[in-house]
């Protein structure tokens, strides 16, 4: 939009350098309003435009153009309150705008900012910045022509999605959305960087309602943000209950850029469903959530974040709570033969309290002609230190597509500031059910069943045990597995997670990956 805002200021005086000529839009992403999101300015709108002398490190208290507000008409022309005038034909100027105009700045690197969450409000609230400071900062003169000023939002935007599960006979009244976080802060408008105060005490901060509710969703709700960490607590408000969604990690809300949350509010608890951060120039507010599970080869899978798409089911099961069937370590045949009994202290500590009870049978086991697992036609530990695809029961039975993942894949899936393990019945049936807490994936997630029951004294456990596609190098007679144990009558309470060196023999499950 071309702006011929013009205006003589109170402490230059024009002379040569003529009018000041600004061409406006907005850049990165929307202007924001109550009812969605614009791509352009408004009728009504009005900007602030500042231009100085000197540098772009501060803006002096004498300035050739203090804030000249310019207002957007129905015939889509700015009127300018006064003209502006560059100073001179050879004296670099810089250049600053503000949406909306603000009452007046006293700090232009630390200016006092208070969110108003309400509707009333909501509008006025918003905040774009531009500058132009000239090539590399040197500055801009009359001979470079119109001056553009590109704005750019400095606030965050939280939208949050709801669902109600089959609990709820029909969507009920919400009465309120909020999220705990600070609404005050101060803005570097030369940076474009606004800072969370941090003495603030976050308090709940009331989201509006959208006009329309998100595609799959019941309710939609939609807030600009002070940009900040920290922030983890959801609440909606049904009927004067309070339902809490408390994230375990960050709720990211990042300036330029909106957050958002898919929610499922069940009777007594809320869940999440999904999560992502996208750039306002992308999408609307009424982002679905991402696509949770894909199908390769009739097989799906959930993309569980750092490359790796994990399958929903264990090999040989048709639904996610089944174990499906038990192999030996490079075994394509499934067996029972190999499966053990063990036992387990009540509180193990790691892998070595572990109790094999049955002895390994190597009486069928391919590799190991003398069945003495002393010697190996294949993996000795100077070969391959990894299941070939020829050798992997997931690549055999689903395709080329699909194998067993590798000792680091069970490893990264164990990182506890990436997953959350808890404990999860599926139709009647125990297991764990690994949540991703960060990035696009977040709120993906999959359950692995238990395989095996502990015979521990006072406390029975159950455990998961799973073969990794990698040897053991320093005892080859042996690869490694995934293991977790639990105490399925604790609500989340004792879950241990490890990984075990287990002779090939033994007949352990299966859970691809694909890549």
């Amino acid at each position: 939009m071309l702006l011929a805002l013009t205006a003589c200021n109170k402490d230059f005086a024009p002379e040569s350098g003529g009018i000041i000529v600004i061409d406006a839009g907005i850049r990165a992403g929307t202007k924001v309003s109550y009812e969605g999101d614009a791509t352009e300015f408004s009728a009504g709108d009005r900007i602030a435009v500042y231009a100085w002398t000197g540098g772009a490190d501060a803006v002096p208290s004498n300035r050739v153009v203090d804030g000249v507000g310019n207002t957007l008409g129905t015939d889509g022309k700015w009127t300018p309150e006064s003209r502006m005038f560059w100073y001179d034909e050879t004296t670099p100027h810089f250049f600053l705008g503000i949406f909306p105009v603000p009452d007046a700045v006293a700090d232009f690197t630390a200016d006092p900012y208070t969110l108003d969450p309400s509707s009333a409000a909501y509008t006025a609230s918003d905040l774009l910045v531009a500058t132009n400071f000239g090539t590399a900062g040197a500055g801009r003169k009359v001979t470079d022509g119109a001056v553009p000023l590109n704005f750019d939002h400095v606030l965050a935007k939280l939208n949050v999605n709801l669902k109600f599960n089959s609990q709820w006979a029909t969507t009920p009244a919400v009465s309120s959305v909020s999220v705990t976080a600070r609404k005050t802060a101060t803005v570097n408008y030369l940076t474009k960087t606004v800072t969370a105060t941090a003495t603030e005490t976050p308090a709940p901060v009331d989201i509006p309602a959208a006009a329309s509710a998100a595609t799959g969703y019941a309710l939609s709700y939609s807030g600009l943000q002070v940009p900040q960490g920290g922030v983890t607590d959801v609440t909606v408000t049904i009927a004067g209950k309070h339902y809490v969604y408390e994230s375990a990690s960050d709720i990211p809300l990042i300036a330029g850029q909106y957050t958002t949350l898919g929610l499922v509010v069940e009777l007594d608890k809320i869940v999440l469903g999904s999560i992502s951060v996208t750039d306002w120039d992308t999408e609307s507010f009424s982002d679905t959530e991402p696509v949770l599970t894909t199908v390769v080869d009739g097989h799906e899978f959930v993309n569980m974040g750092d490359g790796i798409k994990w399958a929903t089911c264990n090999v040989g099961a048709a639904n996610p709570w089944e174990r499906g069937f038990s192999y030996g370590w490079g075994e394509k045949i499934q067996t029972t033969a190999y499966h053990y009994d063990e036992h387990f202290n009540p509180h193990p500590t790691g892998p070595d309290d572990l109790i094999i009870t049955t002895p390994p049978d190597w009486s069928n086991y391919s590799f190991n002609p003398s069945h003495d697992g002393a010697s190996f036609t294949k993996y000795t530990g100077s070969d391959y230190t990894a299941l070939q695809a020829g050798d992997d029961v997931a690549t055999a039975t689903w395709g080329s597509h699909w194998r067993i993942p590798t000792r680091d894949e069970w490893a990264t899936l164990r990182d506890p500031s990436k997953y959350l393990w808890k404990l999860k019945w599926i139709n009647g049936v125990p297991g764990l059910e690994v949540i991703r807490l960060s990035g696009y994936c977040a709120g993906n997630a999959i359950f692995l069943p238990w395989t095996d029951e502990f015979n521990v004294i006072v406390i029975p456990r159950k455990s998961g045990n799973y073969w990794s596609s990698s040897l053991d190098q320093n005892n080859p007679c042996k690869a490694w597995s995934m293991l977790f144990n639990f105490t399925e009558t604790e609500e989340d309470g004792d879950i241990y997670l490890g990984e075990s060196s287990l002779e090939r023999c033994h007949g352990l499950f299966i859970r691809p990956v694909t890549d």
